[in-house]
């Protein structure tokens, strides 16, 4: 791949809570890319702050590192699994080897970054979300943000993957954006 300058979203907590706007500009710029991977067949597996750089200004969101979207282990890759850094943004089914990721599982991720990059808060593991008192939930009622960006999040970290979002143009339909076309440049990449 080629190498993209900049820094990624775990490197700017300082600036932490972004204004909706800004957030969602990121998240849209990742949503579409993740939409023309998901097209081909392939799931990321792998979205988390670490994984999304802004380059430049900060204007765009670029997302890097597909270690993780195939399975696939090769001594020149550097992970197999998810790291530390991936919990609390990590889908339910990456901590179950038996059971299959799709594109929900990026949603999951992607909403997730969302949460993050509104309330400055890391989400709650997944795991540890199931059959508990949900501080995640706590956290996301007290927040300021719209009531259609909540409904949003909620249903793309629904812990059940049949329950989230199924693709991510009826993810970007909750959060209430308009699917632009993917640049020209990210599908000759592709």
């Amino acid at each position: 791949m080629e190498y993209v300058s900049g820094r990624n979203l775990a490197q700017i907590s300082q600036d932490l809570p972004l204004p909706e706007k800004k957030a969602l500009s990121y998240v849209c710029q990742i949503g579409q890319a993740l939409a023309v991977v998901h097209a081909r067949g392939v799931v990321h597996r792998d979205v988390k702050r670490e994984n999304i750089v802004l380059t430049g200004t900060g204007a765009r969101a670029v997302l890097i590192d597909f270690d993780l979207a195939r399975n696939f282990n090769h001594p020149l890759t550097t992970q197999a699994k998810p790291s530390a850094e991936s919990e609390g943004f990590a889908a339910p089914e990456m901590c179950n080897s038996s059971e299959a990721c799709d594109a929900s599982t990026d949603i999951y991720s992607l909403a997730a970054i969302l949460y993050y990059l509104l309330t400055k808060d890391r989400p709650v593991n997944a795991k540890d979300r199931a059959g508990s008192t949900d501080r995640f939930e706590t956290q996301l009622d007290r927040s300021n943000m719209s009531s259609y960006l909540k409904a949003a999040i909620r249903q793309g970290m629904k812990l059940n993957k049949s329950d989230r979002p199924s693709n991510m143009q009826e993810w970007f339909a909750l959060l209430q954006v308009k699917k632009e076309s993917p640049s020209s440049r990210l599908l000759a990449w592709w």
